[in-house]
């Protein structure tokens, strides 16, 4: 979660920083994108976003954009899977968490369009506040697990 409250009854704890990037093909920036990140472009190029909850985007845009009024054309796609692969077919550019696109930017099948403007989330892991030793190994693991790929705040 990226509430670092924990909820009634659960514990939280810190798993990491996740950097999320504003990624597309070569041939859709080149399209879209011909003078890079404007508001202009972004009012017209097809963007995807996972739901209608996701302001990642918004966020990214008010600090690139310098808080310029923007309405792209949105299409929510809520898997994952398929929300990367209409980002790499061209269909449209979205935001992509690192562990994700990190292959793809360095292989140079996808672009950074906004590269000094990262989106950092904090990410945290919340459980049931119960005395449970297989509970416990299984937050442990997970806590762990996320520490070694994340980055720290």
């Amino acid at each position: 979660s990226v509430e670092s409250s924990a909820a009634h009854g659960c514990k939280v704890g810190y798993l990491g920083r996740m950097n999320y990037r504003l990624l597309a093909t070569a041939e859709l920036a080149e399209h879209w994108f011909p003078d890079g990140l404007t508001a202009a472009a972004v009012r017209q190029a097809p963007l995807v976003v996972f739901n209608r909850t996701d302001r990642l985007h918004d966020k990214l845009f008010r600090k690139a954009l310098r808080r310029a009024r923007v309405d792209p054309p949105v299409h929510y796609l809520p898997s994952s899977e398929a929300y990367l692969a209409m980002i790499t077919s061209g269909l449209a550019y979205g935001i992509v968490p690192d562990l994700q696109g990190e292959e793809l930017t360095d292989s140079g099948e996808l672009v950074d369009l906004a590269p000094e403007h990262a989106v950092r989330v904090d990410l945290y892991w919340h459980c049931w506040n119960l005395r449970s030793e297989l509970l416990d190994q299984l937050s442990a693991a997970i806590v762990h697990g996320a520490r070694e790929i994340l980055p720290s705040r």
